[in-house]
């Protein structure tokens, strides 16, 4: 890298050039260091854990480097984890009959539907840019009750709704998974799957067509990680399938393990370089405007439906009624 009159009068006339060499590798390190070369590299990596572009050594003050850390610890220090920031996560309630027993109180469906909407609201604050969904499990099927949304309110009516119907029938996990996959199939390439269940069976009533195994293979090829959060004890088909799509099984010991465990997936996991490729997104913050003068009211280009509020976005002028929007 040459030097130029711009960088002798940055530098200094009068500077050493031994600092001065020192200066200019740090600039040509930091100008390869680029999202560009990132999206190159990244491809061929097989770690969740990327290594930063190669430091200089410091100076002290009598011109000698000062003393390198251990390589082992020099990587735990300088590694760092890429996490999904748009977030597409269903969460998978158990509605069956077994969450009518009262070891959690009052019962396990009303603990399970408190802990839910805590979730939810720390979920979307602490995620901005994500989406939350909500499946219900019983009859032995799946139930849709809120599709992917960015609001709160939104997912709490859908809940206190589905909560209302009361416990039914038997558990399907295969149903939920299945149902889990279709909704997710259309969320965005550039975002993380997951599917969060919280677990109060003692079995699962599935088909013989296909069983849990066969599902979260499934799942797996599609990029959506299974979590499951239990009041019962383990069972290896879901933790087969935790495994298999990349998540985690937890068994809580009572209601306080039981949140612990559940605020544990409120952080985005650590997204693997083949699975989750990097993309430049086009992005704005939309204005809220309030509509409730006007007659008539305008429709949002989402529904295509009059709604009293409306955000617009400053990139396109779209006006939309929830947030996140595509």
């Amino acid at each position: 890298m040459e030097a130029t009159p711009v960088d002798d009068v940055a530098e200094g006339t009068d500077g050493a050039d031994q600092d001065r060499q020192q200066l200019r590798a740090a600039r040509a390190i930091a100008s390869q260091w680029r999202w560009e070369s990132l999206l190159e590299d990244d491809l061929d990596a097989d770690e969740a854990t990327l290594q930063p572009p190669p430091k200089l050594p410091r100076l002290t003050p009598h011109g000698t480097p000062e003393a390198q850390l251990p390589p082992d610890m020099a990587k735990e220090q300088d590694g760092f984890v890429r996490r999904g920031v748009i977030r597409v996560l269903y969460l998978l309630i158990d509605m069956t009959e077994a969450t009518m027993q009262t070891d959690y109180k009052p019962r396990r469906l009303d603990f399970l539907c408190a802990a839910a909407r805590s979730f939810a609201e720390h979920f979307l604050t602490e995620n901005p840019l994500a989406e939350l969904g909500l499946l219900v499990l019983r009859s032995g099927g799946c139930e849709v009750m809120a599709r992917a949304t960015g609001s709160l309110s939104v997912f709490g009516e859908r809940l206190a709704a589905a909560a209302s119907e009361g416990p039914k029938g038997r558990m399907s996990v295969v149903a939920g998974l299945q149902r889990a996959q279709d909704s997710l199939e259309t969320s965005p390439p550039y975002g993380t799957r997951e599917v969060l269940l919280l677990f109060a069976s003692m079995s699962t009533w599935d088909p013989q067509e296909l069983t849990a195994e066969a599902a979260s293979l499934q799942l797996a090829e599609k990029r959506i990680r299974i979590s499951v959060v239990s009041l019962t004890p383990e069972i290896y088909a879901l933790k087969r399938a935790s495994a298999e799509t990349g998540g985690n099984l937890a068994v809580a010991l009572n209601s306080g393990h039981f949140e612990e465990l559940l605020n544990a997936h409120i952080s985005a996991p650590a997204s693997s370089i083949r699975g989750l490729v990097p993309r430049l997104v086009r992005m704005g913050f939309p204005q809220e405007v309030e509509l409730l003068a006007r007659n008539p009211q305008e429709a949002c280009a989402c529904h295509l439906k009059p709604q009293p509020q409306l955000f617009v976005c400053p990139q396109c002028n779209a006006r939309v009624c929830t947030l996140p929007s595509e």
